[in-house]
């Protein structure tokens, strides 16, 4: 896992090495163990690859294009520094992530002539662009994002996997084009300002995330995932690349899907252990952990290296059960305990996020990584599980719900013309979102929501309001259900969740919090070949009567014994009240009722203090909401107030 970063003038004017140096320093948690610069004349393909900052570009070369990398070194440890180019030189690439068919593409490759000078999965992506050019990405099956340049076509190609495991921010004006890993390495930036997009402000406070392709940042942009972004003459493209399967396409029955699913995921484990550095994987004692774990017990020549959270004032039968996995696959099994006083971290990770994110796990996700990094530099994981195979409660509602379900629509709509009559236009703007009288995938996109619009309205200072108040949250989750036309409700539902609550929130988790201590995490459940396969079976064979996961559980009978396979969820979310208790109360007046705080533009100060103070007498459980504008003003505090970024570039 790496760090990348670049910076093109279109106007030719010579790029700042000394920015790009300290854009690729800022980056380094996620490489540590190299650095490298091409540095590029757009004009005339001319390049110089520098060792780091203390290099210099010739005065000559007059470079307007540089690509920056920071290394993690997994896969040919002395090999595989970066960037990278082709045999001559023309085409050069920075890259984050692991390619996990590299060894086939690298031999059809050198069948058709090319030469390579490294073991490295990276330098398959140079020379298949030589054969496919920018469809070169299609053939990638793994976890990335790329920067490439090619100097005979002077084309920039900037490309992220097909679920959006690896990140990759971009800000373009006349004068600039610039991307990075991390929000953090553009803002050092001086064309990138530190002013808040309000729009994706009620996107996060919706949604504890802010949803690609908008970021908290006026002017930058989140490239989605499975999409790549083509710049040449002077103007930029973003096109998708792939899709998730949406309708069923397999007609096939349950115990032939669970013998084609084990298969598959056999072969997604194998591939991610493919590594010169020590791996281990992350177990939680539910079922989506457990399989990864047995299957990797059942792939390895050694014992599995298993880490575990014990969670203070938790359901004690978590780690039980973890201990119970660890001991029937005899891995070398570690736990952490997590006390509530392991909130002292929270400032830490709201400096490496980026952007505003408030999903409870992010905490202990971060302590089992930092525990885990001691030993391993790879953990596999579960993440994607529950996406994949319906494990979420939420997911009922893609059920039939209520006789309102089973009306004629004729009559839905009377009904719904009929009360809505008797709302006011703020009254019909909330009934959208409101239960039974909805459609299952608007009941399961109320499911998801912290503040709704009609209490924004209420959160947002007057002003901040005024300029937002065009915005609807709500368009991110509309424009995935508007391609799900002729689908069932649940079918709709998995869709719009795989496409935006995994993409934007669960794996923007899982990078951000494993990548600070330096830790490579790869998803089997993720690979491309597993998520075609389980998107195109019926979803009956996923959820029936409200219970999921039902072909994991038949794929895994005989693997894992009965009473994990029986288990309910379990990951390594918190449940702040349980967690947390009066501390939650504390947290939240002590960072957003101070003058600090108050004195910013965006919230009313006195709403904020109702919601504490509501949830302090015990009339509304506010836990989630004040989660939310605490961790929003902890970033504010390590993005806007400074030195923030600055600092943790010169640490």
């Amino acid at each position: 896992m790496c760090g990348i970063a670049g910076i093109l003038n279109p106007d030719g004017a010579p790029v700042d090495l000394q920015l790009m140096c300290r854009m690729t320093r800022i980056l380094q948690h996620r490489g540590p163990d190299g650095e490298g610069i091409v540095a590029i004349s757009s004009r005339d393909g001319r390049c110089v690859l520098l060792g780091g900052k203390s290099d210099a570009v010739p005065d000559t070369l007059n470079a307007d294009l540089m690509l920056g990398h920071r290394r993690l070194a997994i896969i040919d440890v002395r090999g595989g520094d970066q960037p990278l180019c082709n045999e001559d030189g023309s085409v050069w690439v920075t890259f984050n992530g692991e390619i996990y068919n590299f060894r086939a593409l690298r031999e059809g490759l050198q069948a058709r002539g090319h030469h390579f000078r490294s073991r490295s999965d990276t330098e398959v992506i140079v020379h298949l662009y030589e054969e496919e050019g920018v469809d070169c990405v299609r053939r990638l099956r793994g976890m990335f994002a790329f920067g490439l340049y090619d100097t005979r076509a002077r084309r920039l190609l900037l490309a992220r996997d097909r679920l959006g495991k690896k990140p990759l921010y971009y800000y373009s004006d006349r004068d600039t084009f610039i991307f990075a890993s991390e929000l953090k390495a553009l803002l050092l930036h001086p064309r990138v300002r530190r002013r808040i997009d309000l729009g994706a402000l009620r996107d996060y406070l919706a949604f504890q995330y802010v949803p690609a392709p908008s970021c908290i940042i006026e002017g930058v942009r989140k490239l989605p995932a499975a999409h790549r972004l083509v710049r040449e003459a002077g103007a930029s493209r973003v096109e998708e690349y792939w899709d998730i399967p949406l309708t069923p396409t397999k007609s096939v029955g349950e115990a032939e899907a669970a013998e084609e699913l084990v298969r598959r995921l056999r072969e997604a484990v194998k591939m991610r252990l493919v590594s010169d550095v020590p791996l281990g994987a992350f177990l939680s004692g539910g079922l989506d952990s457990s399989s990864i774990v047995a299957l990797m017990s059942q792939a390895s020549d050694s014992p599995v290296n298993t880490f575990s959270v014990a969670f203070e004032n938790h359901d004690p039968d978590d780690i039980l059960a973890a201990r119970q996995i660890a001991r029937r696959f005899r891995t070398h099994h570690e736990e952490i305990s997590l006390r509530a006083d392991g909130l002292s971290a929270l400032a830490d990770l709201a400096a490496q996020y980026d952007e505003p994110f408030a999903d409870t796990s992010l905490l202990p996700q971060y302590l089992i990584a930092r525990s885990a990094r001691k030993s391993v530099t790879v953990c596999l994981s579960g993440d994607g599980g529950d996406e994949l195979f319906a494990g979420y409660s939420k997911y009922r509602w893609g059920q039939p719900y209520f006789p309102y379900d089973f009306l004629p629509a004729q009559l839905k709509k009377g009904v719904l013309s009929s009360l809505g009559s008797l709302l006011s236009e703020t009254q019909r703007g909330r009934f959208r979102w409101r239960s039974p009288w909805l459609t299952p995938e608007a009941r399961y996109g109320e499911s998801t929501v912290i503040f709704p619009p009609e209490t924004q309205e209420r959160l947002l200072a007057p002003e901040a309001w005024r300029m937002a108040a065009g915005h609807d949250p709500w368009s991110h989750l509309d424009r995935h259900l508007a391609r799900t036309n002729g689908a069932n409700p649940l079918e709709k539902i998995l869709y719009a969740d795989r496409k935006l609550y995994l993409c934007d929130d669960i794996l923007v988790k899982v990078d951000r919090s494993c990548m600070l201590p330096s830790l490579e995490v790869r998803c089997p459940f993720l690979d491309q070949e597993v998520v075609e396969f389980v998107a195109q079976l019926p979803t009956d064979l996923l959820m029936r009567n409200g219970r999921g996961k039902l072909l994991l559980r038949r794929a895994m009978a005989g693997i894992l014994p009965p009473e994990i396979l029986d288990r309910e969820k379990r990951g390594f979310g918190l449940d702040l009240p349980r967690f947390l208790g009066r501390r939650l109360e504390t947290l939240g007046r002590e960072i957003l009722l101070d003058q600090k705080s108050r004195s910013r533009e965006f919230l009313d100060a006195d709403y904020v203090e109702r919601v504490i103070r509501r949830h302090e007498e015990g009339k509304k459980d506010c836990s989630g909401q004040i989660w939310t504008l605490t961790l929003f003003e902890l970033w504010c505090r390590n993005y806007l107030d400074g030195p923030g970024v600055e600092a943790y570039a010169r640490a």
